[in-house]
């Protein structure tokens, strides 16, 4: 006999809250089928008739609480008595109206943490129902269908309860009751071939080659049941969902599996040892075992953003934004020693909290900073990475708040879509107050876009952890470097009372003092010593005998106290000497005379010039410097064959004067020459 379900039973109940060490909590509810109760559903008498002993295996400890600790447990119940005192009218897509309705009131903090249902037979074509819906009407029910990672179904008639036909069971229950105490419409959908239960199986299956391709198990008796007994007293045994019925789709991302048991025991188990449970424990281990990152990313990147969306995230972005990052050449083999370090791997295994990368000018911090953002992709993570490295020699968004603001949203918001779709809101709301922002009529701030940044970070972090490299502060100039870093440090405090996930590392040069050190960090010239012997090693492996290139590697290494920029500078300057005859001695000199600091190497890199060399390279840096693009070779070398008292007119002309530079080639080792390797081509 089914116990009545009352007002109690009714709605989403937590059986298991995650583990208190989760890191990365997700979501699984468990929802039951037609004529059944919502707790007893799943629950298994592991004693006698007369002392009875009831198993839960949602949450008693050592059976899905043990596969899944990082997993809040909740089951789902609504009214299923379709006959008898008490009967209710229900149909499928009222009770997934009411599943959304309370998915969405349950989780209205983390509307994107990863979900898995578990069903039995009537239960599946709810949750299928719920996901269309949820799939179609995005702005109703927010993240339900694009977090949704796995889908367990238990004895699920995709095609029909073939068991017992609907009109054999309806006269059994109209034998035992009144007209009015037997409720038809709920078994409508359980016919084989009914249109309503093939277009919501059709409908899910096209639904699932175009978004969310979330893993899909099902589950299909062995056994077969007394169905006569479940509204009448005449025996008659049948398998009620056949294998073929019970099976979503022949598709890879959907699997089989049999478990010997009856269509209403196999979703009961008792204890961990069944071979029946050990056959779902391993699915569900296969489920969670997917990275909840990368599921959502899966999911979210696979929704077609709408034109408004992208207009927006257009809005935000601009060419230059990545052009630093890209530009930092990295060498191979250095940078190892920051994953060993033990300040930021603490940093690096928190789920919160702020890293400092400091250095002096061309200790290596930018090469450092890329290389960690390198490697924090391609940890197994579901991390959101982003990074902005700003460049002091950029335009105006290169090295502003505002920029830093706008290229974090271009490259965060896609995988946000809720948040996408508020800021979307703002950028349509000021495109009919103001105007087009392609017209200019408008720009963005950077007051409301590092508020909007804020509630993205603390909220939305929640279920999407995100890790922030921000690279050479410092080259915001010191009032807007102390503000960035006074709002990071507030926004982490936010982050960290309302238990979010974000992690930000900046890194700047130990002067300007931005602030008090009571941050993480690392010091990059104190480490970095092997780094600048690998890198001088490789560049003098052309320098012999041996023992002469092991002399000058030791001597560079010496002097330059962690300067990656300053050992690399004299180590060109060092191939030089030697290519001209010098003796070792003369290269030890010209190291040691070298001066430490920066500023005044390149003063002593450039001296030694004759007039007409030091006339040729002040027109040089002049044109590398002011022009508004790159130059191209070509237009490097027309542009340092030309002088403003020159009476040619046509290029042409400009080729036959003396100062023309007959090939490409010759040209590169003549602006080599007068820039001591200051300017590089790069292709």
């Amino acid at each position: 006999m089914v116990r009545p379900v009352t007002d109690d039973d009714i709605g989403l109940k937590v059986l298991r809250k995650a583990s208190a060490e989760a890191a990365e909590i997700i979501d699984i509810v468990a929802i039951h089928g037609i004529g059944a109760h919502p707790d007893d559903t799943w629950c298994k008498n592991v004693g006698t008739a007369e002392s009875p002993q009831w198993v839960n295996w949602l949450d008693k400890e050592d059976m899905l609480p043990a596969v899944a600790p990082h997993a809040r447990i909740m089951r789902y119940g609504y009214q299923s008595q379709w006959f008898g005192e008490g009967a209710i009218r229900q149909k499928a897509s009222t009770v997934a109206q009411r599943l959304l309705g309370a998915l969405q009131r349950k989780r209205k903090e983390y509307p994107f943490r990863p979900l898995i249902f578990i069903a039995h037979c009537f239960g599946g074509l709810v949750v299928l129902k719920a996901l269309l819906d949820a799939r179609y009407d995005k702005d109703d029910w927010p993240g339900i269908f694009d977090s949704t990672a796995g889908l367990l179904f238990f004895g699920t008639p995709f095609r029909g309860a073939e068991g017992m036909s609907q009109m054999e069971m309806l006269e059994a229950a109209r034998r035992e009751y009144h007209e009015d105490e037997v409720q038809t419409d709920v078994l409508k959908i359980l016919e084989p071939g009914n249109e309503f239960l093939q277009e919501v199986v059709d409908q899910f299956g096209k639904m699932r080659r175009q978004a969310n391709r979330a893993e899909v198990a099902c589950f299909y008796e062995l056994k077969s049941s007394n169905v006569g007994k479940i509204v009448g007293k005449q025996d008659r045994t049948r398998f009620v969902v056949s294998e073929s019925s019970g099976c979503l789709d022949l598709s890879d991302r959907t699997s089989k599996f049999s478990l010997s048991r009856t269509h209403f025991d196999m979703n009961k188990f008792g204890k961990p040892t069944e071979e029946d449970f050990e056959t779902v424990r391993d699915v569900v281990e296969k489920m969670i075992g997917v990275p909840p990152g990368l599921v959502l990313a899966r999911s979210q990147s696979s929704a077609p953003l709408s034109e408004r969306n992208i207009d927006c995230l257009r809005s935000l972005s601009f060419p230059e934004q990545e052009q630093r990052y890209k530009r930092i050449e990295t060498a191979k083999d250095t940078c190892q020693w920051l994953l060993k370090d033990p300040a930021y791997q603490a940093w690096v295994n928190k789920s919160r909290g702020l890293f400092w990368i400091k250095g002096n000018p061309g200790a290596g911090k930018s090469v450092l900073m890329k290389f960690a953002v390198t490697e924090m992709h391609r940890r197994q993570s579901r991390e959101r990475v982003l990074s902005f490295f700003i460049y002091g020699q950029g335009t105006n968004l290169q090295k502003t708040p505002l920029g830093i603001y706008r290229a974090l949203l271009n490259s965060m918001l896609k995988y946000f879509p809720n948040y996408l779709s508020q800021l979307t809101r703002m950028f349509e709301d000021q495109e009919e107050r103001l105007g087009a922002y392609m017209a200019k009529r408008w720009e963005w701030t950077d007051k409301e876009l590092q508020d909007f940044l804020s509630v993205v970070l603390t909220t939305g972090s929640k279920d999407q952890p995100v890790v922030i490299f921000i690279d050479a502060l410092d080259e915001c100039g010191e009032e807007a470097a102390k503000s960035l870093l006074t709002y990071f440090k507030d926004l982490m405090e936010d982050v960290e009372s309302e238990e979010s996930q974000v992690k930000i590392c900046v890194s700047s040069r130990h002067y300007p003092i931005l602030d008090v050190d009571t941050t993480p960090t690392i010091t990059v010239e104190n480490r970095n010593r092997e780094d600048i012997r690998s890198v001088i090693r490789k560049r003098l492996k052309g320098i012999e005998p041996e023992w002469k290139r092991n002399d000058i590697q030791e001597a560079i290494l010496s002097k330059a106290q962690g300067g990656f920029q300053w050992a690399v500078l004299v180590t060109a300057l060092v191939i030089d000497g030697n290519a001209t005859g010098k003796r070792v001695e003369k290269l030890h000199e010209m190291i040691t005379s070298m001066p430490q600091a920066l500023d005044n190497l390149y003063a002593n890199i450039l001296s030694g010039f004759t007039k007409a060399e030091k006339d040729q390279m002040v027109k040089l840096f002049q044109w590398v410097l002011f022009a508004e693009r790159p130059l191209s070779r070509q237009e490097l070398r027309e542009a340092l064959a030309t002088d403003k008292d020159m009476t040619v007119t046509t290029v042409f002309e400009v080729r036959r004067y003396e100062s023309w530079t007959e090939t490409l080639f010759q040209f590169e080792r003549h602006v080599k020459h007068i820039s001591k390797g200051l300017v590089e081509f790069q292709t």
